[in-house]
């Protein structure tokens, strides 16, 4: 019998992809697989024909496995999922935590979140590492992004994030950290794993409110989750969702 909760840290949902990334088209095909930046990929297992990666098929994998609960966070190559996700939280409140996602590659971001906080999203999340735009780099120091995390300190909003290879971004996040030290960060895909001077992104994890979540790719089969028990000795032992 288990003495501890599973949590699957970092997961995506989405009905279909239909977006597109730095003008490079993402399009659900068919047996699980997917336009991908100019190359067919296999995002899903093939037995999920119609490329659905929904909450039922989820929740069934999570019940299989012994999973109590997951956080769903976003990226821009599943095309922004809110409505969906906003659904999926009201349907299942207490087996996912989602995260909502603004248009972070243009200005205008800061309403859309508080927009999306106004409409019950307890976090936010930013793939800062697809900020690298062809017409130029949007900061995470930006006085937009600063307004925003202002305001998402005030109103107790966990940002989830993922940052850039390495340290590229890693002086940015500790401007952040040290104007709004009570904002809750979770900083995923365990800081770019193997990437050059990956460890400057888990030191960040020495402030109070900044943990360090597992996540892997798209179609995995396996989950990727944090197990809290009183024989485990993580870096933090805390439960930021």
């Amino acid at each position: 019998m288990m003495d501890f909760n599973i949590i699957d840290a970092h997961s995506h949902l989405w009905l279909r992809q239909d977006t597109e990334v730095n003008g490079l088209p993402i399009r659900t095909l068919t047996n699980g697989r997917s336009l991908f930046m100019g190359e067919e990929r296999q995002m899903v297992p093939p037995f999920m024909i119609d490329g659905r990666n929904s909450a039922e098929v989820f929740l069934s994998n999570m019940n299989y496995a012994q999973v109590s609960a997951a956080v769903v966070t976003q990226e821009f190559i599943d095309g922004i999922q809110n409505e969906y996700l906003a659904k999926v939280s009201h349907k299942y409140p207490d087996r996912f935590f989602v995260c909502g996602m603004c248009e972070f590659r243009k200005p205008g971001y800061l309403q859309q979140a508080k927009e999306l906080i106004s409409s019950g999203f307890k976090a936010i999340k930013i793939p800062a590492h697809r900020l690298f735009l062809k017409e130029g780099r949007v900061m995470l120091n930006s006085d937009e992004m600063m307004e925003m995390f202002h305001y998402m300190q005030e109103k107790d909003i966990i940002l989830s994030i993922d940052l850039a290879d390495g340290d590229t971004q890693v002086q940015e996040m500790k401007e952040i950290i040290q104007e709004y030290p009570q904002l809750r960060i979770a900083i995923g895909h365990f800081g770019m794993v193997t990437t050059p001077h990956w460890q400057e992104q888990i030191k960040l994890a020495r402030h109070k409110n900044v943990m360090i979540e597992s996540g892997g790719s798209p179609g995995c089969s396996t989950v990727n989750s944090i197990r809290f028990t009183e024989r485990s000795k993580p870096l933090k032992k805390q439960q930021i969702w």
